[in-house]
């Protein structure tokens, strides 16, 4: 620890500095006030720091320093003790209100020196543990803070899920009653087409002179049929997002049932169609499981659906970007494997991705909670959510889950 020894008396410093210098101490010398006061009010002043401060010196003397440290708030840290030969009791109480920790009459005996010594490098000790401590605190209060507003902002998404999974089948009603119309809608006109078709085309044949517009009516011809088969598939696509939406809001919690694996991964990539619009290319290979696998369907989909958003995150300013999704069977484990070709997630990262608040997305694009509620969703299927880091190409997760041979009654 750096002592500073501010003393104008040449055999009282030479005495302090022999002994300091024998016990160990990192020792500076200055020998009248105005050094002291130009030292000892720095805004870069090293700390902890213990002063031997002597009272009478030339220029200024030991209080008029204890009142400068007082006025510029700089005594954390520093540990004051006031050399003097005075005596009065009085006068020591001064230099103790003014700033003083502690107090050395000279002449003084080298134990009672070193005594004092100690004294203040323990409480400079103490000083730094509680500092420490406070910091410690301060962080903790602070993560506590941040953790009771991400918690707020899960319980209102909660909410809204819930209020959603009660809306829903009211919404689907609505939706599937609408898109029945067009439905109906366009069964009738493509059976009313089909009889159109052959007047029109008879009418061409035989009386091509007294068509108004022979083009026009040719486009027609063309393009109908297209236009029919573009409105059922849409119909299609709203029955299918419609049934996605529902069951995936739907309250399944601790109903485990028999999972199609296949079905699970058509329904998420359903829901998430919009968000990986940009993907290039979707590969998509799903091999036959023996045995089945127990679980909530709506769960699983929730980490293919976050795994699969996290890869389209990623992808987004990559050319000729790729994910692919593949259902294999490893022994008595169904794995279901979502690979991507962007950058990868480097070794430095790969322990830390699955703590809770850790991203690596930029500012406002992640709140670092979607891999450890996947991986505690898989944990509850008795399964595991894991990253390959063998794969080279890029990323890849791994969502691992148990087959059975028999029926399992969670």
């Amino acid at each position: 620890m750096k002592v500073l020894i501010v003393e104008d008396d040449r055999v009282t410093r030479m005495l302090q500095q022999r002994y300091l210098t024998d016990w160990g101490f990192d020792i500076q010398i200055l020998t009248d006030g105005q050094e002291a006061y130009d030292y000892l009010t720095q805004s870069q002043l090293p700390k902890p720091l213990i002063v031997l401060l002597d009272w009478v010196m030339p220029k200024r003397d030991g209080l008029e320093i204890l009142q400068a440290l007082q006025e510029s708030g700089n005594f954390a840290g520093i540990y004051v003790i006031m050399v003097t030969s005075k005596r009065e009791g009085e006068e020591i109480a001064k230099a103790l209100d003014n700033g003083a920790d502690d107090y050395l009459r000279k002449p003084f005996h080298p134990k009672e020196l070193q005594a004092r010594i100690n004294v203040g490098v323990r409480t400079l000790q103490n000083e730094n543990q509680l500092i420490e401590q406070n910091h410690l605190l301060d962080r903790f209060g602070n993560e506590m803070h941040e953790l009771a507003e991400e918690r707020a902002k899960q319980l209102v998404h909660a909410d809204r899920m819930a209020s959603l999974g009660v809306m829903s089948a009211g919404i689907a009603h609505e939706i599937n009653n609408s898109s029945s119309f067009i439905s109906g809608n366009v069964q009738t006109f493509s059976r009313v087409w089909e009889r159109m078709l052959k007047s029109i085309d008879e009418l061409l044949k035989t009386q091509p002179d007294t068509m108004p517009d022979k083009q026009l009516f040719e486009f027609v011809l063309d393009e109908v049929p297209d236009m029919l088969d573009g409105m059922r598939q849409g119909v299609s696509r709203i029955h299918a997002i419609v049934k996605g939406l529902t069951e995936y809001s739907r309250d399944d919690c601790g109903k485990m049932d028999a999972v199609d694996l296949k079905k699970c991964v058509d329904d998420s990539l359903v829901i998430c169609q919009n968000r990986i619009k940009h993907i290039g290319k979707i590969d998509i290979n799903i091999q036959p499981v023996n045995g089945k696998v127990y679980g909530i369907a709506n769960q699983i989909e929730q980490v293919i659906i976050n795994l699969l958003g996290n890869a389209a995150d990623e992808l987004e300013q990559t050319p000729e970007s790729r994910i692919e999704i593949a259902v294999v069977q490893d022994g008595d484990h169904a794995l279901i494997r979502i690979m991507d070709n962007g950058k990868g997630v480097s070794p430095e990262l790969a322990d830390r991705i699955f703590d809770p608040f850790f991203t690596t997305k930029g500012v406002g694009k992640g709140t670092g909670l979607g891999l450890a509620i996947c991986s505690k969703i898989l944990a509850n299927h008795n399964g595991k959510l894991s990253l390959d880091q063998s794969y080279e190409n890029g990323a890849c997760f791994v969502i691992d889950l148990p087959i059975h041979d028999t029926e399992v009654h969670p």
